[in-house]
């Protein structure tokens, strides 16, 4: 019997090698980010924030159907302890909508905060959410606010959201962001498997220039808004947030991340939901930020290239 010997110079093990080798820098990367990421969220958690001059905000937060605990997500908008000045906006497409009758009862009920419905119709040539956002600002422009804020109608903020969210702002930091917390109803596989996928990318968010602007978390001051070139720039756009980011790089505005923003979002999903969902944020993102996309195929795929060239390698051998 013949028995094969191990060489270092067969291509094999130079694949084998190389591969190895990128995988291990890769690893090292992954736990000084991580290490960087915890630091900066206790820096910022710490931080002190400046809630003695606040501006005037109009929070807009589109809504569709009766989503998972609807009215208690409206519930924490009305909630928020901000002195500045702020006036929610709901918008939706029609007036038949489910989630008109849960914003009219919120709204009932906390009628000393300032609100508003805005019914927006029909998306032609976008998205809908997109659709909504661009009539509602529209309408908005001449509100006297000094900041737009945007939410989520599936997300559950804290009361100190919206100050933690404004605040950050200023004149040379007009655009800051948060994120999503995907919190599962139940622990059934789907919600899990989802949810520790989604929530992976909060650990990337952080101090440096890859952070995204998250549509249910994030607020622009108005010049920056406007110098972005919306509304009218969401046209023919799918998603509201990555065509932000998108505009915002082209216009040289850097998006801040906020940990104080990172909102819990109850989730609860089947199977064929969860595949949607995840395969509707592949797609925007392949379109919109091709290089998060290339980046994340490539990341994936390393680990498991190393698993199966040293399968093979060691059957080989």
């Amino acid at each position: 019997m013949r028995t094969e010997t191990l060489s270092i110079a067969s291509p094999l093990f130079i694949a084998w090698a190389v591969v190895a080798a990128v995988a291990l820098v890769q690893g090292a990367l992954t736990v000084f980010q991580a290490v960087e990421h915890r630091r900066f969220h206790r820096r910022r958690m710490r931080a002190q924030l400046d809630a003695t001059r606040l501006p005037r905000v109009m929070l807009f937060v589109p809504c569709k159907g009766r989503e998972l605990g609807l009215e208690e997500n409206l519930e924490a908008f009305f909630r928020q302890d901000y002195a500045g000045g702020c006036e929610l906006c709901f918008v939706v497409e029609s007036a038949d909508d489910p989630a008109v009758a849960a914003i009219e009862g919120v709204r009932s009920r906390f009628s000393i905060v300032p609100s508003r419905l805005v019914v927006a119709g029909l998306a032609h040539g976008c998205g809908q959410k997109v659709h909504n956002l661009m009539v509602a600002t529209s309408a908005a422009r001449h509100s006297g606010c000094e900041v737009f804020a945007f939410a989520d109608s599936d997300a559950r903020p804290e009361s100190d959201w919206l100050v933690s969210l404004v605040a950050r702002t200023c004149p040379t930091r007009p655009l800051v962001s948060g994120y999503r917390w995907m919190t599962p109803e139940r622990p059934t596989w789907p919600n899990v498997v989802l949810a520790a996928t989604a929530n992976r990318l909060a650990g990337i968010a952080g101090p440096g220039e890859l952070s995204l602007v998250w549509g249910g978390s994030w607020a622009v001051r108005l010049q920056a808004f406007e110098r972005m070139g919306l509304p009218q720039a969401w046209q023919g756009a799918l998603s509201d947030d990555l065509a932000v980011s998108r505009l915002a790089a082209a216009n040289g505005i850097r998006v801040l991340y906020e940990p104080r923003c990172l909102v819990p979002s109850p989730v609860e999903f089947t199977w064929k939901s969860a595949w949607e969902f995840l395969r509707r944020q592949f797609i925007i993102t392949r379109i919109y930020t091709p290089r998060w996309w290339w980046v994340a195929v490539a990341a994936s795929i390393l680990p498991v290239a190393v698993l199966l060239i040293s399968a093979v390698a060691g059957v080989v051998w």
